[in-house]
């Protein structure tokens, strides 16, 4: 799938995942040398993960590896002096943000984005990278790392929510495919009540994404057809 144009500047974005109404959207974003998104408010909430460059925000600097979640509500600008690119998860939409929302101090109340990097959650169990509950108390948004040893298998089952996968190094040969090898930067997206399984090649590290109640398709008939699609995410540059 090629490059095209965001809406925003010179910026450029790859679809691969477009929601149904209340769904999820999932794709990479590419910001020139001196890209930016002007100040926004956010309508549904985000989560970014940083492959390559860095970004900045009102809440810092995220380099690569760094990831960061942006609540409903959240007002921002993100620029990136020296071009970057990076994975979204988000629902819903976000909007320009009014001349008083541009000003943290006159909204007290307006959710803060945060960031953490790999290392910061190598102390939390399962490398979680962050995890906002539901008001059951479920993880309703999560986002991991994920170590697997080389010839170790990794065993997604069933779940109500929307996941993705994505490579960040090593190998893997996944079920799903008829043993066809992925390597870093390969995605795929497991639908509410799939599940997959896929073998280590080499050893591995994964981003493992759930983003909970946000698809129409939640609580319908189980189905065993595993991941929905395998995409090449990142072309060549000069793509």
């Amino acid at each position: 799938m090629p490059w095209q144009a965001a809406g925003l500047g010179e910026l450029t974005a790859k679809p691969l995942v477009m929601p149904s109404p209340g769904g999820v959207y999932v794709g990479f974003t590419r910001f020139p040398r001196g890209g930016e998104i002007p100040h926004h408010r956010h309508v549904g909430d985000e989560f970014i993960y940083v492959t390559e460059g860095l970004v900045e925000d009102d809440g810092g600097t995220l380099w690569p590896g760094w990831a960061s979640y942006r609540p409903v509500g959240c007002t921002h600008s993100v620029r990136s002096a020296e071009g970057a690119t990076v994975l979204v998860v988000a629902t819903g939409t976000s909007v320009p943000a009014s001349a008083t929302e541009k000003s943290r101090s006159s909204h007290p109340l307006a959710p803060p984005t945060f960031a953490r990097s790999a290392s910061q959650a190598a102390g939390v169990a399962g490398a979680e990278l962050f995890s906002v509950p539901a008001p059951d108390g479920g993880a309703a948004r999560r986002a991991l790392l994920l170590q697997v040893a080389a010839g170790s298998a990794l065993d997604l089952p069933q779940a109500d929510s929307e996941r993705v996968c994505l490579i960040i190094e090593g190998r893997m040969t996944q079920a799903w495919e008829g043993g066809a090898g992925m390597g870093p930067s390969w995605f795929c997206r497991l639908r509410p009540l799939q599940d997959a399984s896929a073998v280590a090649m080499l050893e591995t590290t994964l981003l493992l994404i759930e983003w909970a109640d946000c698809s129409p398709h939640a609580g319908t008939a189980a189905t065993k057809s595993g991941a929905e699609s395998i995409w090449p995410s990142l072309p060549d540059r000069e793509s």
